[in-house]
């Protein structure tokens, strides 16, 4: 059952990996050999306001629709019945849009900047986040649901921890497989190939859970804990989010959750960037570089699991604040003309992979928790509202990082350099909120 569910997170990590981490980078490419773009120019590359760039408003917005339909079909799917199940219908039906829409992204109609491109930006990826909340949002819940114990569940948090940074590793491959693609066609080609091999590969994984997971099978027994009505919640939308949103413990965690996946996005966005900008490599190494970080953490795995079994899930995510806020202060630290010593690269690949480990596994573990907690309690299930709740959290910090990050872009000195130090700012202040989530000494 859990390699089942787990390979539907390899799939949604690998086919939004384009979305998510490569808009900056297509749209507003790095310079090449002779100054020269790696790709031409599809949208508008200036500021449009107050130092604001059209990818980043249009890719912000997007991110933005998309954070307020998570509560929607959260509370759509925390209300259905269905021979299926409450959530796997919503997977079945929302896997191939969410991998076809994540390609269409990076093929606009125009070969040059125009209202046609930027249009086609604006839908595309508004589509594509609409499909990518009706997968994730009933996916997640199924933690909550399928784990019917605090153990249970910090084992699959760390089973789709896995599979998501597997995905992640392999999306971050697309620079090599790109200069592969360019042996035997342009780069605006090259590149397209490599998104759409990646959704392909994105869509049959995220079947797997939609097609072979016997949902009610596994759900039934802890639906069978508690009285009858959690089986389904009657709560209204307005009424779901407030009451999760009513919980102290949980408003903490989502305030250091944002700051994380602000400071997350930065990297994710940046990677290229801090590679050829401060470390002075070229953009193929940014492969080797998430390569290697996504390795060393899954060394990390099985250590953090047992921290957080033995010293709490609380402590854990404070040190890895901490850790990767000294990831991104070396990245600052880099000089392009000096290099960065293999001393250095190795601390930096160390600092973000205990991180990402930590960071990979418990928020959904707690999240988990908080939504099973809340169930025996009151009686309702509204793990998928937990779930949405925290998605449309880290949506809103992805969304302010795709805003601000091209920005730095604009800086024709010192910019990418100013992106690492804003997201260290991120990390320390993720650590003060989160000092004041309370863990209970049965969720750890």
């Amino acid at each position: 059952m859990i390699a089942i569910y787990a390979v539907g997170q390899f799939g949604w990590s690998l086919a939004s990996y384009g979305v998510l981490n490569l808009l900056a980078y297509f749209y507003m490419p790095l310079k090449g050999e002779g100054a020269e773009s790696l790709f031409p120019p599809f949208v508008f590359q200036g500021s449009v306001f107050a130092g604001l760039t059209l990818i980043g408003l249009i890719g912000a917005s997007g991110r933005l629709f998309d954070a307020f339909t998570d509560p929607l079909l959260a509370n759509w799917s925390d209300r259905t019945r269905s021979r299926l199940g409450r959530r796997r219908v919503f997977l079945l039906c929302s896997a191939l849009p969410f991998a076809l829409l994540s390609a269409a992204v990076f093929f606009p109609p125009a070969p040059a900047p125009g209202w046609l491109n930027s249009v086609w930006l604006a839908c595309s990826i508004t589509l594509f986040y609409l499909a990518m909340t009706a997968y994730v949002v009933p996916y997640n819940a199924l933690i909550a649901e399928l784990g019917h114990s605090a153990k249970e569940r910090l084992n699959l948090a760390t089973a789709i921890s896995v599979t998501w940074a597997l995905g992640f590793a392999l999306g971050s491959q697309i620079y090599m497989v790109q200069d592969l693609f360019e042996q035997n066609m342009n780069s605006v080609q090259a590149f397209q190939w490599s998104i759409a091999l990646f959704a392909g590969l994105g869509a049959m994984a995220m079947l797997v859970p939609a097609l072979f997971l016997d949902e009610k099978r596994y759900t039934s027994a802890a639906d069978d804990q508690s009285p009858s009505d959690s089986r389904a919640s009657s709560k209204g939308l307005f009424a779901a989010f407030a009451q999760v949103w009513s919980n102290r413990n949980f408003r903490w965690f989502a305030l250091s959750d944002f700051l994380y996946w602000l400071s997350l996005t930065f990297i994710q966005m940046g990677v290229a960037f801090y590679v050829v900008e401060l470390m002075g490599r070229d953009k193929a190494y940014a492969s080797v570089f998430m390569l290697i970080v996504f390795g060393l953490s899954f060394v990390f795995y099985a250590p953090v699991n047992w921290l957080a079994s033995r010293w709490g899930k609380r402590r854990v995510l404070l040190a890895a604040f901490l850790l990767f806020g000294g990831a991104f202060a070396l990245t600052a630290s880099f000089r392009a003309d000096n290099g960065a010593s293999l001393m250095a690269l190795g601390a930096l690949q160390i600092f973000a992979a205990f991180a990402l480990a930590s960071f990979g596994i418990l928020p959904n573990a707690i999240v988990g928790d908080l939504a099973e907690e809340h169930r025996l309690r009151e009686g309702q299930a509204v793990a998928g509202m937990y779930f949405a709740v925290r998605t449309l959290i880290m949506k809103a910090g992805t969304s302010a990082a795709m805003l601000i990050f091209p920005t730095f872009l604009l800086w024709e000195q010192g910019g990418t350099r100013a992106s690492a130090i804003a997201a260290v700012l991120f990390c320390l202040l993720g650590f003060l909120a989160f000092l004041r989530y309370k863990e209970r000494p049965d969720a750890q």
